[in-house]
């Protein structure tokens, strides 16, 4: 129990019980935000004072710092403090340019006859919250069809049901984007049968917006992002917050596939 005019102190560091961060008075307040903090893990811990006695300090939590400037680099081109540490982009930018369908392009996805009925909510619920994040610039319809795996023309995108996948991973999904300029102009996602609906939230979030894949440890968990290297809950099928404020940065600067990363850079959305 902590006495009427108590003040707190928040003590941040890079390491476990340290304060090279720095020791910042939060004053009387219940909450505090740190701002301007370098990027990395944060361990944090608060002590109380009232007169002229201090408590110990409160059990120590961690936080992940980063930029946004920091997420879309690693989103649009997998680098950066929050790329990948294993390296595997997830086969986005290409000549450092952004994939994904050009603003304003119509994109119909193609549903392999295969793909089970309990897995087309969770499409829905990705290609949803893409047209949230791109401003309504890129607009998706679902199209199923009587083929096993659909070859996708200009503008469309398939997702099948395969036995084996036609990448080099041992995930249970993969996408292969066919860019021009950067900019893509069809694109295949692949399932295996034990694949959750994750996956195939996941390998649309590559094959119709060209991203790529967020280091998990770097931003607080697989959680974070729908992109994210590892550690994502099996029945997250939407993007982020993060994602969707990325994303939106992005084609709010007037920016979108096709775009170089010195595009990003001038516009401020990278360093």
């Amino acid at each position: 129990m902590i006495g009427a005019g108590a003040t707190f102190s928040v003590e941040l560091g890079s390491t476990q019980g340290g304060t090279d961060i720095g020791v910042l008075d939060a004053g009387s307040a219940l909450s505090y935000v740190a701002r301007d903090v370098r990027a990395g893990t944060v361990y944090a811990r608060v002590r109380a004072r009232l007169a002229d006695v201090t408590s110990q300090p409160s059990n120590e939590v961690t936080a992940s710092a980063f930029s946004l400037r920091q997420f879309i680099e690693a989103l649009y081109f997998g680098t950066g403090f929050l790329g990948p540490a294993d390296g595997n982009r997830g086969g986005c930018a290409v000549n450092g340019r952004l994939r994904g369908f050009s603003r304003g392009q119509g994109v119909a996805v193609l549903l392999g006859s295969t793909i089970p009925q309990e897995r087309i909510p969770a499409i829905r619920s990705l290609l949803d919250s893409a047209a949230i994040a791109t401003r309504g610039a890129t607009s998706v319809t679902i199209v199923p069809t009587n083929d096993v795996d659909p070859q996708p023309r200009t503008g469309q995108v398939s997702t099948s049901l395969v036995d084996v996948l036609p990448c080099n991973t041992t995930a249970t999904g993969c996408a292969i984007l066919t860019p021009n300029s950067g900019a893509t102009t069809s694109s295949r996602a692949f399932q295996l049968s034990r694949a959750s609906n994750l996956t195939y939230a996941h390998e649309l979030g590559h094959a119709v917006l060209g991203l790529c894949h967020v280091e998990a440890t770097r931003i607080g968990g697989g959680d974070k992002s729908l992109m994210s290297s590892s550690g994502l809950p099996l029945d997250k099928v939407t993007l982020s917050p993060f994602d969707i404020s990325a994303i939106q940065a992005v084609y709010d600067a007037g920016l979108g596939p096709g775009a170089t990363r010195d595009d990003l850079a001038r516009a401020g959305l990278i360093d």
